[in-house]
């Protein structure tokens, strides 16, 4: 079946629906071969979903890992909730935090990760000042950092600035973008 009749059948973008079928193929190949029969938790999808965002498999590959180690982390629930599937890149590349998810999970691996220290201000401020202050900040950036940020992909900022717009499109429920 061509692509196009299948996003007009499943609705949304074609980008959306090669990522589910992507996410399909990860989990039949590296998932099912590993867990026990009648135990196939098709709730784990999304996890497989969040692997075809940019940079996870990269990631985990560079790391010196498999996908087939992916799936034994998502059976072994040491990625839970399974959007912290998108910290995979900053976790396996901080030291201390692979270490940590490697013995336990995604979750207190989390905490090693450099956060950086919140004044008072931006812990008080509500979401439309953060979310104004940081519209500001992007429109002022200066085509040499926007330059770095685009060939950096898997740079601190550009994984933080991904995270935030998972986050904001999580929280207005707003499509994939085309990026």
């Amino acid at each position: 079946m061509p692509l196009a009749l299948i996003v007009e059948y499943c609705g949304g973008r074609e980008k959306e629906v090669i990522e589910s079928i992507n996410a399909f193929s990860d989990m039949e190949t590296h998932y099912r071969p590993i867990v026990q029969e009648g135990s196939f938790d098709t709730s784990r999808f999304s996890g497989f979903v969040e692997l075809q965002k940019p940079n996870v498999k990269q990631a985990i590959i560079e790391a010196g890992f498999q996908l087939g180690d992916f799936a034994s982390w998502i059976r072994d629930e040491k990625i839970y909730p399974l959007n912290t599937v998108r910290l995979l890149p900053r976790i396996l590349k901080h030291k201390k935090a692979r270490e940590e998810f490697l013995k336990r999970d995604a979750r207190h691996a989390a905490d090693f990760l450099e956060q950086p220290a919140l004044s008072k201000a931006l812990a008080d401020a509500s979401l439309a000042q953060l979310a104004h202050a940081l519209t500001q900040v992007i429109y002022k950036l200066p085509w040499p950092e926007k330059d770095k940020l685009c060939r950096d992909p898997n740079g601190e900022t550009t994984q933080t600035l991904n995270e935030a717009a998972d986050a904001l499109k999580g929280l207005l429920n707003l499509p994939e973008s085309n990026n």
